[in-house]
């Protein structure tokens, strides 16, 4: 799999990206470090926990991570949790909303992972 390719299969922007870093050497190993990136795992277990301010940091670190690698589709939904997320209390936030939104946010990061993992072992 290219790494071109691998950008188009989870809505990534390799022209954005290769704007920034122009070499696909840097590219590949900047994205292949997100397999161990933990702001998703940590999310998860924050919003479970109802950990409001800690999930917002962890959604807020994974939509930075994704805008700089051009993850374009996983920056998108992880900034609507962000969103929804920011500023709010356990007493203020739309618990259902943001467990749709984290759906999404799952989805989306589970194609990412999965075509990354593709790539590592092309």
């Amino acid at each position: 799999m290219l790494l071109k390719e691998c950008y188009d299969s989870f809505g990534g922007s390799y022209e954005d990206v290769k704007s920034r870093i122009p070499s696909d050497a840097m590219i590949q190993k900047f994205a292949l470090k997100f397999l161990a990136e933990p702001s998703f795992d940590n999310l998860k277990v924050s919003l479970a926990d109802e950990k409001y301010e800690e999930a917002f940091r962890a959604a807020h670190s994974l939509k930075g991570v994704c805008a700089n690698l051009s993850f374009m589709k996983l920056c998108a939904s992880s900034s609507e949790l962000t969103e929804a997320l920011r500023g709010k209390s356990a007493l203020s936030v739309d618990k259902d909303l943001c467990m749709k939104l984290l759906e999404k946010v799952t989805e989306d990061y589970n194609e990412v992972i999965a075509t990354l993992k593709k790539l590592e072992q092309a």
